[in-house]
């Protein structure tokens, strides 16, 4: 097997967003986390460590999202006490923002926040 060396690869994500405590209450904290209206994000990883039950981190294409009513664009799950971590090597494209909450539902309508706090990173542009 051969091994090579890109001397200078061209960056894909230019922005690390974390939010420390992740939830369904709307206080505006996952709001525009990227604080961009254009770009694409490249990874996502959810630390669901501090909890016994399932976590959905909800994504929307949106400045501002209303967890229970905003209808996400991506949907993210992470078990109970894990950390779960999804790559997009193409990226997944957003046009008016990036929104996130998390809850302990899959479904849309889901506006219950997880028992302890989910640390979520988001790689963009």
């Amino acid at each position: 097997m051969a091994v090579y060396t890109i001397s200078n690869p061209t960056a894909l994500a230019t922005k690390l967003v974390f939010d420390s405590s992740a939830d369904a209450s709307d206080d505006a904290d996952g709001d525009n986390v990227t604080a961009a209206t254009t770009g694409s994000i490249y990874m996502v990883q959810i630390d669901n460590s501090k909890n016994t039950t399932t976590a959905y981190l909800k994504i929307a294409d949106a400045s501002s999202a209303t967890p229970g009513s905003t209808v996400p664009g991506l949907v993210f799950y992470a078990a109970g006490a894990t950390v779960a971590t999804y790559s997009l090597p193409s990226g997944h494209a957003y046009a008016s923002g990036v929104s996130i909450w998390c809850t302990t539902g899959a479904a849309t309508s889901s506006g219950t926040s997880p028992s302890n706090a989910v640390q979520v990173r988001i790689m963009a542009s």
